[in-house]
C-alpha cells in the first residue's frame, strides 16, 4: 500500500489508485484516471484567485485558516498566467477561528504531474508571523520565474510552532491553486518541458 500526494511516484509505482477525500473513496481506477480527476478538482483558472469555499482538498484543525489566495505579477495584476522572467506574488489572506495562535507558513510548488519543485518556509527568509488574532494579509514574491512552459501547482500549510519536533496542522491545502508558465520571450527554439525544468540564461565569457 502506497499513500502519497506525489503524482509522479504514484504513476511510477502503482497500477491501481484510490482517491480518498474526507474518509471516503471519491475515485477508483488507473493512476491516470484518478490523478486526472484529482487535478481537475483543483483551481486552474486564469484569474489567479481562489476563495475558501472552493478549497476541496483541505484538512487540519481549522483553528487558523486561509480565506483566500491571490496570485499577482510584478505589476500587481491578478493573473494565473506568467511569462519567463515575470515575478510571482502569492498573497494569502488568513484568519483565526477562535483564540489567537502563532502560525508558521509553508508554501510548496510542484509540477502538474505532482513532482515536488521546492518547499518554502517563512522563517527561512527571516519572516515570522506574530500571533494571529484577527484577519491577516501575508505575501511572498518569487522574483524572475524561470520555469519552462507548463502548469505548476501551489500547496499551502499553516501550522503551529514546532515543539519537541512536533507541530499542530491548522490548515493544509493540497494543490489548491495553479498557474501556467508561457513562453513570452524571443527564443530561437521551442522550449519543451522534456528538456528541463528551469530556463536559465547565464553569463558566458
Amino acid at each position: 500500500l502506497f499513500v502519497s500526494h506525489n503524482m509522479a511516484s504514484i504513476r511510477q509505482l502503482c497500477t491501481h489508485c484510490v482517491w480518498i477525500d474526507r474518509g471516503r473513496a471519491r475515485e477508483i481506477g488507473t493512476p491516470e484516471e484518478v490523478i486526472g480527476a484529482y487535478q481537475s478538482s483543483c483551481a486552474t483558472n486564469d484569474q489567479g484567485v481562489i476563495e475558501a469555499a472552493a478549497f476541496l482538498n483541505r484538512s487540519g484543525s481549522q483553528e487558523v485558516r486561509v480565506r483566500k489566495i491571490e496570485l499577482r505579477n510584478q505589476l500587481g495584476e491578478r493573473t494565473g498566467v506568467y511569462g519567463i522572467g515575470d515575478d510571482l506574488q502569492i498573497h494569502l489572506f488568513i484568519e483565526p477561528a477562535g483564540a489567537p495562535k502563532k502560525v508558521k507558513i509553508i508554501v510548496s510548488l510542484a509540477e502538474d504531474n505532482g513532482g515536488s519543485i521546492c518547499t518554502l518556509f517563512d522563517t527561512d527568509s527571516g519572516f515570522a508571523l506574530q500571533t494571529v488574532s484577527g484577519f491577516r494579509h501575508v505575501s511572498l514574491t518569487l522574483v524572475d520565474l524561470r520555469f519552462y512552459p507548463g502548469t505548476y501547482r501551489i500547496s499551502i500549510k499553516l501550522q503551529s510552532e514546532i515543539f519537541h519536533y512536533q507541530s499542530d496542522a491548522y490548515d493544509i491545502l493540497e494543490s489548491c491553486i495553479a498557474f501556467a508558465m508561457v513562453n513570452t520571450r524571443a527564443v530561437s527554439r521551442e522550449l519543451r518541458r522534456c528538456d528541463g525544468l528551469l530556463y536559465l540564461t547565464p553569463e558566458w565569457k
